[in-house]
């Protein structure tokens, strides 16, 4: 299943970062870092998953999340520190990363 985001900006935060429209699916490859979009998007983001693709690097892009729901478990080249906002939404789990190691 390919890596994929969903997005909701409320109407009183004025208009989004250029990238996809809001509340939708938003998929990405399957393979390599975490597309540069979800930066400009991370305080809109409520859903990110991430799980049983090959997704590499660290999670601090997504720092400044507000994420409800997140999967990111089997992506063995994932490492580094986990923020605060993806360690506490629902679903998440290290299993089959390098989550919390160094990269």
């Amino acid at each position: 299943m390919p890596p994929t985001a969903r997005s909701h900006l409320p109407p009183a935060r004025g208009p989004p970062p250029p990238c996809p429209d809001d509340d939708e699916l938003l998929p990405f490859a399957s393979a390599g870092p975490l597309p540069s979009w979800i930066a400009a998007r991370s305080g809109s983001l409520v859903d990110l998953s991430l799980a049983r693709n090959d997704i590499e690097g660290e999670l601090t892009a997504l720092g400044g999340t507000r994420l409800m729901i997140a999967t990111a478990h089997s992506n063995p080249k994932l490492c580094g520190m986990i923020p605060a906002s993806v360690r506490y939404a629902k679903g998440f789990n290290t299993y089959g990363t390098r989550l919390g190691q160094p990269c």
